[in-house]
């Protein structure tokens, strides 16, 4: 996918521009619906914005907000998902 298909994402690296000495957090999963979004898809979306950064130390991996408005069970397999994906790519960059 490129920066057109990820509307969420397409701005990153401007804003990125605008100061790298601070840190982004990104929003990896949608919170308002109940999709549980695969392992492999948050991973690519890690990679994205380590892409269009440069510097994974520069990244924080989030929900898109909270998860209140989900079911339990909802809430903890995206976050579970989340954190898999995120130890998936620290793996890469170790």
């Amino acid at each position: 996918m490129g920066r057109s298909e990820r509307k969420a994402f397409a701005e990153l690296p401007d804003l990125w521009s605008i100061d790298g000495s601070k840190f982004i957090g990104i929003g990896v999963t949608d919170v308002h619906i109940d999709f549980i979004e695969p392992v492999k898809l948050i991973e690519d979306r890690i990679k994205y914005a380590i892409k269009s950064i440069g510097d994974p130390e520069k990244i924080r991996v989030n929900p898109d907000c909270g998860l209140r408005t989900r079911s339990r069970e909802v809430g903890y397999t995206k976050l579970a998902n989340m954190t898999e994906a995120v130890r998936n790519i620290r793996k890469d960059y170790s």
